[in-house]
């Protein structure tokens, strides 16, 4: 006998743009791992969710305003900085205006 759980299935997209059917236990683990906050974010995507210009992000880097951890040559933004950055704004507007 099979029981109704055992037989429930989900669509879940890949990747490539494509969906499939797959049991209920892969797709709620897929969901799980989805809903995972990256720790570092690159400059790009900071400027992205504070919704400013990449030269922006910059200037606060630059004037110590945004944390920042350098690994390499790329520049990473913490994302408990963008988080702050996004609900206290900068008090003297990006390039101390």
């Amino acid at each position: 006998m099979y029981s109704a759980k055992q037989n429930e299935r989900a669509i879940i997209p890949l990747r490539t743009g494509r969906w499939v059917l797959a049991p209920m236990n892969v797709a709620q683990e897929r969901k799980q791992t989805q809903a995972v906050e990256p720790l570092l974010y690159d400059r790009k995507t900071a400027a992205r969710l504070l919704s400013v210009s990449v030269r922006s992000v910059d200037y606060m880097v630059a004037s110590g305003k945004l944390g920042h951890r350098r690994i390499g040559s790329r520049v990473l933004i913490p994302a408990g900085q963008v988080r702050r950055m996004a609900e206290t704004g900068c008090p003297y507007g990006v390039m101390g205006e």
